[in-house]
């Protein structure tokens, strides 16, 4: 597979992330599984461009197309949450885990988290590899929304280390 290259989201891309978000393996594989209006995206995704101190949407490409999104979500003083589509034409390419660390590292570059976690139902184990691939450990169960997840963790010291 291309190396996937690394943009942040502009607001050309809100009808793509809507398309992403509304897909039925994505809403499957989301704690919020319900179908998202354009009105509903269209507020939510500007505000999270209008913030970027609070939080970065990466997309990747790869030879040009958009191939899937990672967001990172500012949730404390040095930390973040990742929540990560990939496109379904690229599900299986290996895009996942190079995404993931890729936009894991900018947002720690970006928004200063010296740690990120994932939250991962327990049955998504395509995710959960991914995760894992791409540095995040840690894993431990809880619960959110009624759902059984892994919480897994990134630390910026894993990619200290693994340098």
């Amino acid at each position: 597979m291309t190396e996937p290259a690394l943009r942040p989201a502009t607001e050309n891309d809100e009808g793509l992330l809507l398309e992403w978000r509304n897909e039925p393996e994505t809403r499957r594989q989301s704690l919020q599984q319900a179908p998202v209006s354009p009105e509903q995206h269209r507020r939510w995704f500007r505000d999270r461009l209008a913030r970027p101190s609070e939080c970065r949407i990466y997309i990747a490409e790869i030879e040009g197309s958009p191939a899937g999104q990672a967001r990172i979500d500012v949730t404390g003083k040095g930390r973040g949450e990742i929540s990560v589509a990939v496109a379904a034409g690229f599900r299986g390419s290996g895009l996942g885990p190079t995404l993931i660390a890729k936009a894991t590292e900018r947002a720690a570059a970006d928004l200063g988290a010296g740690s990120v976690t994932a939250v991962v139902k327990k049955e998504n184990i395509a995710s959960l590899r991914a995760f894992r691939a791409a540095g995040y450990g840690e894993s431990r169960p809880a619960e959110r929304d009624g759902e059984p997840v892994f919480v897994l963790t990134w630390r910026a010291s894993t990619l200290a280390r693994a340098r």
